[in-house]
């Protein structure tokens, strides 16, 4: 017979998961049921933004509150212009306080590449300068300008000078560039002037800067840099980024269908041109004319009056364009204004001889910078309205 102190302890009762003798696991919290909560997880998130293409982002903001409340984190992490720079420069703070200061975008390729967040290799970056045709005195303020840039590219980042060959960039100035223009345009014409007069019919002067793989273009152009952007080949290059902001003109068909729209008989450098981005995915089609009776299968979306990116006037400011407001930590004493959001656009309604190379004879709508509204956009001199006005 046991002890009665083992006794004892075998009829005390077995303690109970409430007993005070026996610590209580905490239960484990019940796994994510919802995509918010998933989308908590900062890893899980940044991993599922990276994957999507930008207007599936966009979409995604707009589902709750609590996903919107993740935009300006995923506007600081997939769209972060410092970093994009790097491919370029060593130093991205120090190169857009020097497009800020000379009023100076990045567009074509790399303007691309940035809002849709993808690299293409064999890109380089253009810069594009504002610049007053022949008027000798606000051409030379135009030419100061790049010239500003051009320096800091050489002593700052290491570039070397690649064409037009011959120029002292710690020394030059915007009256000796403008004024050796001449015997510049009778050399023959580097393959960089042939590329970009391609895309950019407007092409007034580009110099080119390389180290290593890595090439700079600075681009000066007869008017406005922001008309250039208008005047290019097609839709697709219609994107420019500031110092602090970032234009996409025709998202819609840029990002969400992969098409651009014609925006000028091509000849056979703009044909070129164009042949390089099918090669990059995009599919080329032709805007035509209310009630002609010709276009694409779809042209019935591009008529929707409430829906329509070709309507006569456009602005920065309107529903159909994209706007990325970009972080300016490091830079919040700089206060240029190179972009005025006022900055007013539209179509018009061109008409060409034969047939285009899509096949589609008659007439084309392109498009066409209406109105400077902010004096940075209009150099003194330039007038106020080009092309017509609204």
């Amino acid at each position: 017979m046991p002890s009665p102190s083992i006794a004892h302890r075998i009829l005390q009762p077995h303690p109970t998961p409430s007993s005070p003798c026996r610590s209580v696991r905490p239960m484990s919290p019940p796994p994510p049921s919802t995509l918010e909560d998933v989308l908590d997880h900062y890893t899980i998130r940044s991993t599922l933004f990276s994957l999507l293409d930008p207007l599936s982002l966009i979409r995604l903001q707009r589902c709750s509150r609590k996903l919107h409340s993740h935009a300006p984190e995923m506007h600081k992490t997939q769209w972060n212009l410092p970093r994009f720079l790097t491919r370029w420069v060593r130093d991205p703070a120090a190169f857009r306080r020097q497009m800020a200061a000379n009023d100076a975008i990045l567009a074509g390729s790399a303007a691309l590449q940035f809002f849709d967040r993808t690299h293409y290799p064999d890109s380089d970056l253009d810069v594009l300068f504002t610049g007053a045709g022949n008027n000798g005195p606000e051409a030379t303020k135009c030419y100061a300008k790049l010239a500003s840039v051009a320096a800091h590219l050489v002593a700052a980042e290491g570039y070397t000078p690649h064409a037009p060959p011959g120029i002292d960039w710690a020394r030059a100035t915007g009256k000796e560039l403008f004024g050796s223009l001449a015997r510049r345009r009778r050399r023959d014409s580097p393959a960089a002037h042939r590329e970009i007069s391609g895309t950019y019919p407007l092409l007034f002067d580009v110099f080119e800067f390389r180290k290593g793989p890595r090439r700079v273009q600075l681009v000066m152009y007869e008017r406005s840099a922001l008309e250039s952007v208008l005047t290019a080949h097609s839709t697709v290059v219609m994107n420019f980024v500031g110092w602090d902001c970032a234009y996409s003109l025709f998202p819609a068909y840029t990002f969400g269908s992969r098409q651009s729209l014609v925006n000028r008989v091509p000849d056979a450098g703009t044909a070129k041109v164009m042949s390089k981005w099918r090669g990059r995915g995009f599919a080329f089609g032709w805007k035509k004319v209310v009630g002609d009776g010709l276009g694409p299968e779809n042209d019935a979306e591009f008529q929707a009056p409430t829906m329509d990116p070709f309507r006569r006037v456009r602005s920065l400011a309107d529903r159909h364009c994209w706007r990325l407001e970009l972080d300016t930590a490091g830079l919040e004493d700089v206060s240029a204004q190179t972009v005025s959001r006022d900055m007013v656009f539209g179509t018009v309604c061109d008409y060409f001889s034969g047939r285009d190379p899509f096949g589609y004879p008659g007439a084309c709508v392109s498009f066409r910078f209406f109105r400077y509204d902010s004096p940075v956009e209009r150099p003194e001199g330039v007038a106020g309205v080009v092309g017509g006005g609204v």
